[in-house]
């Protein structure tokens, strides 16, 4: 099948972009707290050697679609050669894999790049030092359902309550159109965060 055909009566696309943006809206209806081991906590990478985790080894999914943070207890092998390989699902359903440092200085998050809803998999790189491992998520950096190409796309924001687009500077929001993310600055949890903007629906 091409990219669009008919079939039992319906008009099937692969894919739909619009030519013309069109509003969507995204809500969190409660917010988590920043974290460096809510996804696992404690975790010797140097026992597990390269083994791979899976759904089975963590304690949770992220809530909604987040920034993961990999943050060693205890350091890593020195000049940051280990790294945890993660392979997941972001906010608009495509899969999405890149490898994250364990630093080499203890207490040191080093962020993804991706915003992840879902955690496939995370898999060392090699044998680490690190006997104590955190993964947690970046509650600021949250990722967007559809594509957004600048903060100028966004037609109404709320966060806790209060209208705006231009908030206050402890709840300042940016967005990131590479990685279609939006990043609170200042988010506690516990919070309603709502936002309209225009989008041409997929990538």
């Amino acid at each position: 099948m091409g990219l669009y055909g008919t079939r039992d009566g319906k008009f099937i696309v692969k894919k739909l972009n619009v030519q013309d943006k069109i509003p969507v809206q995204y809500v969190i209806p409660k917010t988590v707290a920043y974290s460096t081991g809510a996804i696992m906590t404690g975790e010797d990478v140097n026992a597990n050697g390269t083994a791979a985790y899976d759904n089975t080894s963590i304690l949770v999914q992220p809530p909604y679609a987040m920034r993961l943070l990999v943050t060693p207890g205890a350091a890593g092998t020195a000049a940051n050669t280990d790294a945890l390989t993660v392979v997941g699902i972001d906010a608009m359903g495509i899969r999405r894999e890149e490898d994250i440092i364990i630093s080499s200085t203890a207490a040191t998050a080093t962020p993804s790049t991706y915003a992840y809803a879902k955690i496939t998999s995370m898999t060392p790189n090699a044998v680490s030092k690190c006997t104590d491992l955190g993964i947690g998520y970046d509650n600021a950096v949250i990722g967007l359902p559809h594509p957004i190409a600048s903060s100028g796309d966004i037609v109404s924001f709320a966060y806790d309550g209060g209208y705006s687009t231009t908030l206050a500077a402890d709840n300042a929001f940016t967005v990131e159109p590479t990685y279609d993310t939006m990043t609170l600055t200042g988010t506690a949890a516990g919070k309603v965060v709502q936002v309209t903007y225009k989008s041409k629906m997929q990538e």
